[in-house]
């Protein structure tokens, strides 16, 4: 497994076998009106969209950027916290931009990503965010985010 650092909290998963994991897309300055990427990501764009999964942690709009999701293929597969009984924030507005290929993951739930890629998913309770554990090719990665985990989830 190699892991790529492109930008915030943009990380890309290489396992072996070449498949590849991006978390929270980010490309465009600034979202929000107040929120820049410093450095800014160096990646190009043909380079930067050429992934088989993406993983989304939280809405906020330095994690969950509309403007470079629209970059990918609309096929692939997203990963996403599921939000039981509250309204999730992220999900419509992917179902909106055409995405149709939903992981929604319930905290501590493991999913097989694809053949020696297991992610499993850590809820924030008190927030929407979430955190991810990625394991491929005998190694694991924490991906914590903004996430904060009680005591016992860490």
């Amino acid at each position: 497994m190699k892991l790529r650092y492109f930008s915030h909290a943009s990380f890309q998963i290489i396992t072996n076998a070449g498949f590849r994991l991006l978390s929270d897309p980010w490309v465009y300055n600034p979202v929000s009106n107040t929120m820049w990427q410093f450095p800014e990501c160096q990646i190009r764009k043909p380079e930067y969209t050429n992934q088989d999964a993406l993983y989304i942690s939280h809405s906020h709009s330095d994690h969950f950027c509309p403007d470079t999701l629209r970059h990918f293929d609309r096929n692939i597969p997203i990963v996403i916290r599921q939000y039981g009984d509250h309204d999730n924030p992220i999900r419509p507005i992917l179902r909106q931009m055409g995405s149709t290929h939903l992981v929604e993951l319930e905290h501590q739930q493991a999913h097989e990503l694809a053949p020696g890629l297991k992610v499993t998913l850590y809820a924030d309770q008190d927030t929407y965010d979430s955190a991810l554990v990625i394991e491929a090719d005998g190694k694991s990665v924490f991906h914590q985010n903004d996430c904060m985990l009680d005591e016992e989830d860490a």
